[in-house]
């Protein structure tokens, strides 16, 4: 809900502009600020950003894409002709395509009177959304191109990779470490950073699957790890007490039974009373 909440922050329209001493004007209005702007190649239609953006009104920070995002929001931005034929463009986009990596703005979006009924009492007085804009890393088709096989055949890997582990965990094969919980895991990698402490946001790369090995979800394919809260209650049970016991840097496998996954409630995919399998790898 968190990153949804941002990206429909993220909506609203700012197009075409014209400069005049680093301040700019959108087509509808809105007002772009650059506080640094080191001349590097601008984002162009089709790349992808990759930023850090703040959310403000008034002094009240609304949202930070740093919370679910450390290593930086990635948008991407639509082929010419879509922004071109467009009425709208969302912040991200008009803003993004007069960045390059390092410069950093503030874009300025009008509160309208729908946006103004979803906030709190104290902000619904303030006439304008402040977006505090750091340009991380600008990607273009062919890097992203590459990008993607690389994910592919990364993801091959550890699909190959857990269903010979699976094979030799249901043949009684692998030596797992079992907890009083019930939970068993086998770490491939102990992992040399500090253990994972309770309450600290960590993100989380994982393939699922059921037990016979039918996959239900993975992080892989996504390019992005999932970001919680560990010990928290944020994630299945088996799942939250898996990363309790490893250290950053971990690869590891978690067997949980169904008592500590979703127990006799199916979701989704997964079918009620279901023991789960995870591969993880700790930030």
């Amino acid at each position: 809900m968190r990153k949804f909440f941002l990206v429909a922050l993220l909506l609203p329209t700012l197009g075409l502009w014209a400069q005049k001493d680093q301040s700019f004007t959108s087509k509808h209005g809105y007002r772009i600020v650059f506080h640094k702007n080191l001349g590097q190649p601008k984002a162009t239609f089709m790349d992808e950003i990759v930023v850090n953006v703040g959310v403000f009104i008034g002094d009240s920070l609304l949202q930070t894409s740093t919370k679910f995002a450390p290593d930086g929001f990635k948008a991407p931005l639509p082929a010419e002709d879509e922004f071109n034929n467009s009425p709208s463009a969302p912040v991200l986009v008009d803003a993004g395509m007069l960045m390059g990596a390092g410069d950093s703005l503030t874009a300025y979006m009008a509160i309208d009177s729908f946006i103004r009924t979803t906030l709190p009492p104290s902000l619904r007085t303030f006439n304008e959304v402040r977006y505090e804009i750091k340009m991380l890393k600008v990607i273009n088709a062919e890097e992203q191109r590459k990008a993607r096989e690389a994910q592919m055949a990364r993801f091959e890997s550890i699909k190959k990779e857990a269903t010979t582990i699976m094979a030799a965990y249901r043949s009684g094969g692998l030596k797992v470490k079992t907890l009083p919980s019930g939970l068993k895991y086998y770490a491939t990698t102990e992992g040399d950073g500090m253990p994972v402490l309770q309450g600290q946001n960590i993100a989380v790369h994982y393939y699922g699957c059921l037990n016979d090995g039918t996959e239900f979800d993975n992080s892989f394919q996504r390019g992005e790890p999932i970001m919680f809260s560990a010990g928290e209650g944020q994630m299945i049970p088996g799942f939250d007490e898996g990363v309790m016991n490893l250290r950053h840097g971990a690869k590891a496998y978690l067997f949980i039974p169904s008592k500590l996954g979703y127990g006799d409630q199916a979701s989704g995919p997964i079918p009620a009373n279901s023991d789960l399998v995870f591969y993880i790898e700790i930030q």
